[in-house]
């Protein structure tokens, strides 16, 4: 499958652990971008794990890459995601076309994993919108699975 996509948490390279540092191995360079949304934090046992919310005037930092050109890579990534395309019901993440705005200003059409639902409940909003400037900030670790 030909196209981009916008990866603002543990799929990024600098980020990546286990199964995602093994997905992310297959991505080409990346570059700054941003989307429109609200960011929250999942601190769980295993690490934290950011969830976008499409809603808001926030915000959101990440990187646009081409999906990889692998047979089977963004099924795995769904996978990963625990999205599932046939059952949007049952998926934590909704995979969806956003507008990425890369630093010269130009805008892409990118896929990203939305968080399915519109409360954040007891997650933690990133305000700044920046996943890795947020672990950096609390000393958290990302996920690893």
């Amino acid at each position: 499958m030909a196209g981009h996509i916008f990866l603002y948490g543990t799929m990024l390279p600098q980020l990546a652990r286990g199964c995602s540092a093994r997905l992310a191995a297959s991505l080409g360079e990346g570059r700054a971008a941003t989307v429109r949304g609200l960011l929250y934090a999942v601190v769980s046992p295993l690490g934290s794990f950011p969830v976008l919310f499409g809603a808001g005037e926030g915000m959101v930092a990440g990187e646009v890459y081409e999906i990889p050109r692998v047979a089977g890579w963004l099924e795995e990534l769904d996978r990963y995601e625990n999205c599932d395309p046939a059952n949007e019901a049952a998926s934590d993440y909704l995979r969806r076309e956003v507008a990425a705005t890369l630093a010269d200003g130009s805008v892409i059409a990118a896929q990203a994993y939305i968080g399915r639902g519109s409360a954040a409940g007891d997650l933690l909003p990133i305000r700044h919108g920046d996943f890795a400037r947020f672990l950096a900030e609390t000393g958290l670790r990302p996920y690893e699975a």
